[in-house]
């Protein structure tokens, strides 16, 4: 998916959260899934601010190949303009 918007992802992986609790100190942690929020309540101790950016969930899209990389690509750029839209807010209380 992010190949599609011209992004390099072959040094990107996925981390278990083992590498930062305790160790890394951060000013925000962003939860994009309900479901985590339903299951890991207590999970983001080390952010300063938790912020909660529910979005469907591309995993559970049904249908042919094509209607789940739509699924994939729509969530993708709600993430996108969610980020920009933050950064923009961000920017006008600075």
């Amino acid at each position: 998916m992010l190949a599609d918007i011209g992004r390099d992802s072959s040094g990107l992986q996925a981390k278990s959260l083992d590498l930062f609790f305790a160790k890394v100190s951060s000013a925000y942690a962003i939860i994009v899934c309900d479901q985590v929020e339903d299951d890991c309540p207590r999970l983001y101790p080390f952010a300063l601010q938790t912020l909660y950016w529910p979005f469907d969930d591309p995993t559970q899209a049904q249908g042919s190949m094509a209607e789940r990389l739509y699924a994939f690509r729509t969530v993708r750029d709600q993430i996108q303009r969610r980020i920009e839209q933050w950064l923009e807010e961000l920017e006008r209380r600075a």
